[in-house]
């Protein structure tokens, strides 16, 4: 369970640096807005260093899985609810 833990965290992490770079104007790759890149970078980065920290300090896999896998469940969330209710013009 180790190992899930370290992938969903780098997955949550590279993800996170990603967005972070796009909100910055580094990276121009992203479809969505500056306020979303925003959330989404805080929101999976916070997630995998807690999932690290919950992993690594604290010994609780299973909390620390759960909290890897909540950010994507938000994000899927917001997305779909961009997609239905935003204006396309």
């Amino acid at each position: 369970m180790n190992y899930l833990v370290y992938l969903f965290s780098a997955i949550n992490l590279y993800a996170g640096i990603r967005f972070l770079l796009n909100a910055l104007g580094i990276l121009q790759t992203s479809k969505y807005g500056q306020g979303s890149n925003i959330f989404f970078a805080v929101t999976l980065i916070g997630a995998g260093i807690a999932a690290l920290y919950l992993s690594i300090v604290r010994q609780n896999q299973s909390l620390a899985l759960l909290v890897d896998a909540i950010p994507w469940i938000l994000t899927i969330l917001l997305v779909v609810g961009n997609m239905i209710f935003g204006d396309y013009r």
